[in-house]
């Protein structure tokens, strides 16, 4: 079985969807990968759809939470541990393999979203992301505040 899990949120986007998987292929027997859709007319709720893989019965110990529109770099491993909460957005290709805030150092960097990993148990001590928030946006934000609490290890 499969220690890891990537979770995609999903609504409208059939131009990216394809070539995220295509490029996620080689994790193919490595990882288990899923893809929530939001089937509504509601605001976008990605917190809400990352939380659903709580109600999936695996058990992982790391969970990849993976927006569809960004595309990873073909020689980077999500593959790994991961003992604090790990941004890897600056690993894709839409942001040029660099952080949009400018800081050369990523565990310098304000950012934390687009794709973060997170063991299980981060994900059960900070309560997995916010529900609250929908649209785009402050959910990443709430995300990275949450994780850089006392109690839940500092993101890098």
């Amino acid at each position: 079985m499969s220690e890891h899990a990537i979770i995609i949120p999903y609504r409208d986007r059939s131009e990216h969807l394809p070539i995220l998987l295509n490029a996620l292929i080689k994790y193919r027997s490595l990882v288990d990968i899923y893809i929530f859709e939001q089937n509504n007319n509601n605001l976008f709720n990605r917190g809400q759809l990352f939380n659903s893989i709580i109600n999936i019965k695996k058990d992982y110990k790391y969970y990849i939470f993976h927006d569809v529109d960004l595309i990873p770099s073909s020689d980077i491993d999500y593959i790994r541990d991961y003992l604090v909460p790990t941004h890897l957005s600056c690993y894709v290709e839409q942001f040029d393999y660099k952080l949009l805030d400018d800081v050369t150092d990523y565990k310098l960097s304000n950012m934390f979203g687009g794709v973060v990993a997170l063991s299980k148990e981060h994900f059960l001590k900070v309560n997995g992301y916010s529900n609250l928030y929908e649209g785009w946006g402050w959910e990443d934000r709430r995300q990275k505040d949450d994780c850089s609490s006392e109690d839940s290890g500092q993101p890098t």
